[in-house]
């Protein structure tokens, strides 16, 4: 039975607003996609699917860069929005697939420890058929509600209520791929996430799991130069026997 990475690669990056999609960007001298596929594959996936931009994997620009990407064992073309592109990696799947990882292209901060605690957490308890990364929020947190008057209400909530969710998100491959069937993915306009389907199964049971490192999104072009500085920051934290005395 194996246990299948995803990752989501096919956005174009609209809001990045470069030449080619952030995931491809290079990031001290690696691909940022290229952090993500080396943390799936030492956390001990078996298998491994990228979707990719529709647009761009016909273009021969996209095959130099599909030909430098490591480890994939299958591409996939995405779809027009992230629930298709869901539906696509999904179809793509071995059949004796068990257990299903969905991670961001475009975050190359996680560990590969946190994808093995969560891919655990699913496997020792049978009661579970999903787990979800999460972070605390650390702002204040607001509401935006319309009213009859047409004016906006700002309500403020309590935080520790919400959770910032992220990837990677592992599922039960039985469970998730029923409800593929079930078109419940088409049925969300733009899913942030693909957990978010189950707010049509409250029923079925799922595990957040709190992520307490860096897992930084590649949104916007500043963020390339951020991460390039925290990479730098965690090497010098890891130079534990240097002499800055002076």
């Amino acid at each position: 039975m194996k246990t299948v990475g995803v990752v989501l690669a096919s956005g174009i990056g609209q809001r990045f607003g470069a030449a080619i999609p952030k995931q491809f960007m290079t990031l001290n001298n690696k691909m940022v996609i290229q952090y993500v596929i080396d943390a799936l594959k030492e956390s001990g996936v078996d298998y491994l699917i990228c979707t990719l931009p529709g647009n761009y994997y016909s273009s021969e620009s996209m095959k130099g860069i599909v030909e430098s990407i490591q480890g994939i064992d299958k591409f996939v073309v995405g779809g027009d929005s992230r629930s298709e592109t869901v539906i696509n990696a999904l179809k793509a799947c071995p059949q004796d697939t068990k257990y299903v990882i969905f991670m961001d292209s475009v975050r190359p901060f996680m560990k590969s420890s946190h994808i093995k605690r969560c891919l655990d957490k699913l496997k020792n308890d049978p009661e579970i058929k999903y787990v979800v990364t999460g972070q605390k929020i650390t702002d204040s947190l607001f509401s935006i509600l319309p009213h009859l008057s047409g004016n906006k209400v700002v309500r403020g909530e309590d935080r520790e209520k919400f959770k910032l969710c992220q990837s990677p998100e592992v599922f039960d491959f039985e469970t998730i791929n029923k409800i593929y069937q079930n078109n419940d993915f088409i049925r969300i306009t733009n899913p942030e996430n693909v957990a978010k389907v189950f707010n049509f199964y409250p029923h079925i049971k799922g595990e957040f799991i709190d992520y307490a490192g860096t897992n930084m999104k590649i949104t916007y072009e500043e963020d390339l130069c951020k991460a390039e500085q925290f990479m730098k920051y965690v090497k010098f934290e890891e130079m534990k026997d240097i002499n800055i005395d002076g």
